[in-house]
């Protein structure tokens, strides 16, 4: 029986919800991701020996970002009602403190999580003692701080969550550490400094079938006669093949023959990057033996850059709903039919 401590950390984008695409601003929670890891340990019975940890940095962002759309919709939803009147409607938006409002949905989603037998609490700010550590990243532009299109801003809130694993590895010397999220700013250079640092290893985790095979590992390491469930569905098999596809540079290449389908690629602005971090939908239907088609919903963020000619003079992001159409032959090869790409109704 091993007596090990175990870790999950996320990392802010692994628990974002599109707020800006999905209109539930009554209450807050994290998106699939979040709950499909918590089954992932109920599954293999690991819920006495696993600790989930959420940055305070996760929330204070995610909270930013549901206020922000918050604001948004609501000016919208404003502006629509205003342009029509009907005989019998009547319609008004209280003005409330929503910050406020949602803070304190906030604080009850936390008594919720603190509630489930697996242990599930936050990961504090760094203390000052690690102030020293993060200046000497920034000034030398040390991961994280390189960030996606070296955003500053971005690489300080990465490099808080880091400094904060550090020192939560620091303290307890035999914690073994998933950190999940799907940032390349997290490379290959911070494992090394984590080997380095402290004679053991970080498993930075950019899926869920990442997070699932490590804790496989781990419930074996737990306890060697633990039973491991069989194969998933053939629907969640599905999927992560897809996902895989997604992430492979077939697939972007493909998708950069329906770059028209995107508003932001006009003349000077193109896609750059396309990560998909959920599927919302997969409807599927099998044509032969050899030939299925799939129209598969994901959510995604979206990386373009702005050219002037060659030169490349900014980049900049935008998170979005997008209906792939695809066809699969003989499970291995993807063909991309069509894209639809969701947007707000403009007025």
């Amino acid at each position: 029986m091993s007596q090990d401590n175990y870790y999950i950390i996320f990392d802010t984008n692994t628990l974002y919800v599109n707020y800006k695409s999905y209109g539930d601003f009554i209450g807050f929670s994290f998106n699939a991701t979040f709950d499909n890891v918590i089954s992932f340990i109920e599954k293999f019975d690991m819920y006495e020996h696993i600790t989930i940890l959420v940055p305070t940095v996760a929330y204070e962002e995610i909270k930013r970002h549901k206020i922000d759309a918050h604001n948004d919709k609501k000016e919208i939803l404003q502006k629509a009602v205003e342009k029509s009147k009907f005989p019998g409607f009547s319609y008004t938006l209280d003005d409330i403190d929503y910050d406020k409002y949602i803070s304190d949905k906030i604080i009850e989603y936390q008594r919720k999580l603190a509630s489930n037998q697996i242990s599930i609490t936050d990961l504090p700010l760094p203390t000052e003692k690690r102030f020293a550590s993060i200046t000497n990243r920034a000034f030398a532009k040390q991961p994280p701080f390189l960030g996606v299109g070296k955003e500053s801003d971005k690489g300080f809130k990465d490099a808080l969550i880091w400094e904060s694993i550090l020192e939560l590895k620091e303290k307890n010397s035999q914690a073994k550490i998933i950190f999940y999220s799907k940032d390349n700013g997290f490379c290959d250079i911070l494992t090394d400094e984590f080997q380095e640092a402290f004679d053991d290893q970080i498993f930075i985790c950019k899926d869920e079938n990442q997070v699932e095979n490590q804790l496989k590992i781990w419930a074996k390491t737990i306890d060697e006669f633990v039973h491991i469930p069989e194969d998933d569905s053939e629907k969640e098999k599905e999927e992560r093949k897809l996902l895989e596809w997604f992430d492979s540079e077939e697939f972007f290449k493909q998708l950069a023959g329906f770059s028209n389908e995107f508003k932001e690629c006009s003349d000077n602005i193109f896609l750059s990057k396309f990560s998909v971090y959920n599927i919302e939908s997969v409807d599927q239907h099998i044509e032969s033996e050899i030939e299925t088609f799939y129209d598969v919903t994901v959510n995604v963020h979206i990386t373009f850059i702005v050219k002037d000619g060659e030169r490349i003079i900014g980049d900049f992001q935008r998170e979005q709903i997008v209906t792939i159409g695809i066809t699969g032959y003989d499970e291995m090869i993807f063909s991309i039919n069509y894209v639809d790409v969701y947007e707000d109704e403009e007025e």
